[in-house]
């Protein structure tokens, strides 16, 4: 294996900016945890899940601009390229946000949650919409700091924010109005990072290839998110709020694996993209990013077998061995899910996307899994690390 120069320096970039942002997240998460009650910690991972299933549509177009902007090199239609995405993504993203009102008034029964928390929630759909053209720029044009500057800027508002409101008496309202005001004002910042694109006189290009490569792209990345977000859902659905919330709480640590390794993906993905645009092999490039993954899955699986209780106890201030005993078979299911998160990234990136839909099978199969395993907790993990078996399984055979 040779080793990639360019790879590793975007991955180190990244992996600094997203592990800074990650690690602000991951305090969000636990000044959350420590400042609320279990069972509201559990209806605000819920709430969350929502937001990464909402992500679908922020990763779809960040991944299509970012390969559009990586093919051309002319700033001129690049400029064009953001002026038609953001007039088409508000378009969306005010259609999105009236069905997912109405959608989630159905709801408010079956997960126990008011409505008006799961309508403010919604708002995160515009910049779900908004904000992945400019980082899609900054990702194709290989601004990977800006990327992460950007990023680390939603995290910290978001958490500053959120722990004003929430010491001030707002709850779990105060959290999620704290992750509006970070989120926006990252949306904000983005336009003031690529103001040179727009200084550019803007240029013809065919977008009709965009919307065809989105296709595939959005209902991929779809069925990632729906896999990585449907167990807490599933949770709050089938269990008691004590319970649901000890499982949100070994969930959100676990899941912090996925986070960590997640900008090796986002390097990687322009790079590739641009070796397939000059007919270059790269293999090579996709072996690397396979090793550092593996690399980090197996040191964060190693703390999670041999540390539970103490990483539990920092995270949420409490003592709880449910969350205890889940942790490492959790961590075993976000560990495959990265490998096929990293696995898909790649085959989007070089256009090997023909049989897209049988990215279904393993959401269906862990619909089924999950049902069937809800007999306790435990046995729901163990169905959950089944099905994302499942999900890498279908991730290689995906041509």
């Amino acid at each position: 294996m040779k080793l990639n120069g360019a790879l590793l320096r975007g991955s180190l970039v990244l992996l600094i900016s997203f592990n800074i942002y990650n690690a602000l997240n991951f305090l969000f998460h636990l000044v959350m945890a420590r400042m609320l009650s279990v069972a509201e910690y559990g209806i605000l991972a819920t709430l969350f899940s929502f937001m990464y299933m909402l992500g679908v549509f922020s990763e779809s177009i960040q991944l299509v601009v970012a390969k559009y902007s990586a093919e051309n090199a002319s700033r001129g239609k690049i400029k064009t390229l953001l002026g038609k995405t953001l007039k088409r993504a508000f378009i969306f993203s005010f259609v999105i946000f009236i069905v997912y009102s109405v959608f989630v008034w159905f709801l408010t029964d079956i997960l126990n949650i008011n409505y008006y928390l799961l309508f403010i929630n919604g708002f995160i759909i515009f910049a779900t919409f908004l904000t992945p053209t400019t980082r899609g720029v900054m990702q194709g044009t290989k601004r990977f700091g800006s990327l992460g500057l950007n990023m680390i800027s939603e995290s910290l508002f978001k958490l500053i924010v959120a722990v004003v409101l929430v010491v001030i008496g707002y709850g779990v309202y105060g959290a999620i109005l704290g992750t509006l005001v970070g989120v926006f004002i990252s949306l904000i910042f983005s336009f003031y990072i690529v103001k040179d694109i727009f200084a550019f006189k803007s240029e013809p290009l065919e977008t009709s290839g965009i919307w065809a490569q989105i296709r595939p792209t959005f209902f991929i990345i779809l069925m990632i998110m729906a896999f990585y977000s449907l167990d807490i859902i599933f949770v709050r659905a089938l269990f008691d709020e004590d319970s649901a919330g000890a499982y949100a709480i070994a969930s959100v640590i676990a899941k912090m694996l996925f986070l960590g390794t997640y900008p090796v993906a986002r390097a990687m993905f322009p790079l590739a993209v641009e070796s397939n645009s000059r007919k270059q092999n790269s293999i090579n490039l996709f072996v690397n990013a396979m090793s550092l993954i593996v690399f980090g899955a197996i040191c964060a699986l190693l703390v999670f077998y041999f540390l539970p209780e103490l990483i539990v106890n920092i995270f949420s201030g409490k003592e709880i061995s449910i969350a205890s005993n889940l942790l490492f078979v959790l961590g075993i299911s976000v560990s495959l899910i990265s490998l096929s998160n990293l696995i898909l990234f790649f085959k989007i990136s070089i256009g090997r996307t023909k049989n897209y839909y049988i990215m279904a099978l393993p959401v269906l199969a862990e619909l089924v899994i999950l049902y069937l395993f809800a007999s306790s907790l435990y046995l729901f993990s163990i169905g959950f690390v089944l099905a994302s078996i499942i999900l890498l399984v279908v991730s290689i055979l995906m041509k």
